[in-house]
């Protein structure tokens, strides 16, 4: 992401709920799919504030954000497939 994880949930969730709404479904497992991605901004510095507020006191580098976020966004998006229909149904 090269936008906030903020901005990602409030551009994304509008997006979610009409296709909830177009498909029939339930609006809660689109919105808290859309939750936990935004959650799961791992692989950039300016991903998240949090993540800039770290690198420079860490000394990190672009390259270590993306070194490290890529395999745990992966395991996010693993665990947010499988268990967002398991608790909401869908």
């Amino acid at each position: 992401m090269f936008i906030s994880n903020t901005a990602i949930a409030v551009l994304m969730a509008p997006v979610a709920l009409a296709v909830a709404d177009h498909l029939g479904m339930s609006p809660y497992p689109f919105a808290m799919t859309v939750a936990l991605a935004a959650s799961a901004a791992f692989m950039t510095p300016v991903s998240s504030p949090v993540n800039a507020l770290v690198v420079g006191p860490g000394g990190y580098r672009f390259g270590d954000f993306v070194k490290i976020g890529t395999p745990l966004a992966l395991m996010s998006l693993l665990v947010v497939v499988l268990l967002v229909p398991w608790f909401f149904g869908m």
